[in-house]
């Protein structure tokens, strides 16, 4: 068990929208690493009662409103420095997004962070695949990667989740305003892929999400709106046919390829046997907390001691700043969620 110094604090964050696969996943990962009052969930208008979750202790809601990549990322950035005055590392992923550090090292991701000097970290980014004539549907009850074999390096993916100073993302969260910095012992897992029923049930949450007309003019998150068959095709299609030319590299040797040639490409790789037991996965949501507050390994604070922050006050004043950011039309929808046009509210 990982002893948590109290004087270095990580918040990690989320933004959610029916999300009952991959949130109760996402709380049992990030909590049992970082303690369940550290985790902070925003609930974009969530209908399926995913973020009932009683390990969900920091909820923010979020008025549902079109969908504006360019509004998100500066929102997400804003909230990120905001909680900086709170705590010395703040992690943002989307939901379906793990965080590990390699398991050879003998530490965890909370430790890793409070002895490293680096203030930015890009993880390295990989698709865990379902290899559907060989696995079977995937079971909550098992650890992942007892279940998934291979994993598919992706450069888009190298994401800059995590950092100590304040950072501006760029719309999709693939590269900041700052030089990446990458720590070859820094891994993300990315679970879109993990289940092919799994994904079907997504896509169709998906193309139910509204785009801004911005977001639209530039292509922002155009995999939401593809066809149900589309999608698929585009997770699973040369999956089986891909996996049997595997290659046979430790994953720290490719990744040392790739951080040395960016033009180094990387075909699917097996998972190796030290990351087998590592990724716990959870059931639908919990009614009650696990015995002592806590699972097993979960460095938590108590609810006495930790500190008390009004999260929803922290975002609701940076949705203010991020709705005055730039120049609106007076006739849009109102990014606040409030169902009126700009000029009659904000924009007065």
């Amino acid at each position: 068990m990982s002893v948590v110094d109290k004087k270095f604090r990580v918040a990690v964050f989320t933004q959610v929208y029916n999300e009952e696969l991959f949130l109760p996943i996402w709380l049992n990962h990030y909590g049992s690493i970082f303690g369940y009052e550290n985790l902070i969930v925003i609930d974009d208008g969530s209908t399926d009662a995913s973020t009932d979750d009683i390990r969900l202790r920091n909820l923010v809601k979020k008025k549902r409103t079109l969908l504006d990549e360019s509004d998100r990322s500066l929102l997400m950035s804003l909230f990120h420095e905001a909680c900086l005055e709170h705590f010395d590392a703040v992690i943002f992923t989307d939901c379906d997004e793990l965080i590990l550090i390699d398991p050879s090292l003998g530490i965890d991701l909370y430790e890793y962070l409070k002895d490293t000097l680096r203030t930015r970290l890009n993880v390295i980014g990989f698709h865990v695949l379902h290899n559907i004539k060989d696995e079977k549907i995937l079971e909550l009850n098992s650890p992942l990667f007892c279940q998934r074999r291979f994993i598919m390096f992706d450069k888009d993916y190298c994401k800059p989740l995590i950092s100590k100073e304040p950072i501006r993302w760029t719309p999709g969260f693939h590269a900041s305003s700052e030089p990446a910095i990458f720590s070859e012992e820094l891994f993300m897992f990315h679970l879109r892929s993990i289940d092919y029923e799994a994904s079907r049930k997504r896509i169709r949450i998906l193309n139910g999400i509204q785009f801004s007309g911005d977001s639209l003019n530039k292509n922002h998150g155009s995999q939401f709106r593809l066809s149900e068959e589309s999608y698929l095709k585009m997770l699973y299609d040369d999956t089986n046919e891909r996996i049997s030319g595997v290659l046979d590299l430790d994953i720290k040797s490719a990744i040392k390829e790739y951080l040395l040639n960016e033009d180094f490409s990387l075909s699917i790789l097996r998972v190796p046997h030290r990351f087998e037991g590592k990724i716990h996965l959870s059931s639908r949501f919990c009614m009650k907390l696990p015995e002592d507050n806590a699972v097993e390994g979960t460095p938590l604070y108590s609810q006495e001691t930790a500190p008390k922050i009004n999260f929803q006050q922290i975002f609701d004043n940076c949705l203010v700043k991020m709705i005055f950011s730039r120049e609106r039309s007076r006739l849009s929808p109102c990014p606040c969620g409030s169902g009126i046009r700009y000029k009659h509210c904000h924009g007065r």
